[in-house]
């Protein structure tokens, strides 16, 4: 350490404390050539914890991407900021047990435990992601699995796949449920017929008014033709 102000490097400890709860230790030091004193600090510097995506890639864990992800899942939902902080403190606490790295699906089933005990809505939009649901089937058979819960007994992340697995291939085969596409083209073209209907019922409402009315005009105008006639025969 350089003496700031001879700069030299040869200096000797005085005196050593330990500060902010023992993570920093402060050194009162004296310069060997000045004979001057100065100060300096030695603090624990921890190595980043890295995340292990579902490609192989690593990054290194970033607390402020959980708080995004549940803020999108909770988004006009009955949730405060505090309780969203709450489950990024506790996210965050639970994998510093890990040394050096940790696969991002632990992190996204903790997310999913606390979220599943907390609201329904916000546990189904963020397993959407998480999952990669691309079909209402996905939906559907974890909506299904929800419901059949009972108690506090819990379904591990490789059954939860594997259900949303069995869901996708419902929704790809010609099931009961079909494929969203399908279902909103079946929706449109119902819309689409029912909308025809109501026109054709319009037209012919007002095409028999109309007939009723000619056929009223028509009437009196016969009436009146044979008024003259008979008047003729009169005379």
């Amino acid at each position: 350490m350089r003496c700031p102000y001879c700069s030299a490097s040869d200096s000797k400890v005085i005196d050593s404390r330990a500060g902010e709860e023992s993570k920093v230790i402060r050194r009162r030091r004296e310069c060997l050539v000045c004979r001057k004193r100065f100060s300096t600090y030695e603090r624990l510097e921890p190595l980043p914890l890295m995340v292990i995506k579902t490609n192989g890639t690593r990054e290194p864990f970033d607390p402020a991407k959980v708080r995004a992800g549940l803020m999108k899942a909770c988004e006009k939902r009955p949730i405060s900021i505090d309780t969203i902080e709450k489950i990024v403190a506790e996210v965050e606490y639970a994998i510093s047990n890990y040394v050096m790295e940790v696969p991002s699906k632990i992190i996204g089933e903790m997310i999913l435990d606390k979220l599943e005990k907390l609201d329904t809505v916000s546990y189904l939009r963020f397993a959407s992601v998480f999952k990669g649901f691309n079909s209402i089937g996905d939906f559907i058979e974890l909506a299904t699995l929800l419901k059949s819960r009972t108690g506090d007994k819990m379904v591990t992340g490789e059954e939860s796949d594997k259900t949303i697995r069995r869901g996708r291939q419902q929704a790809a085969g010609p099931g009961a449920f079909g494929t969203a596409s399908k279902i909103a083209e079946n929706a449109r073209l119902a819309l689409q017929a029912g909308r025809q209907q109501a026109s054709l019922a319009e037209g012919a409402g007002q095409n028999d008014q109309g007939s009723g009315g000619d056929n009223g005009t028509n009437s009196g105008k016969r009436e009146e033709n044979a008024e003259p006639q008979n008047r003729d025969k009169g005379q």
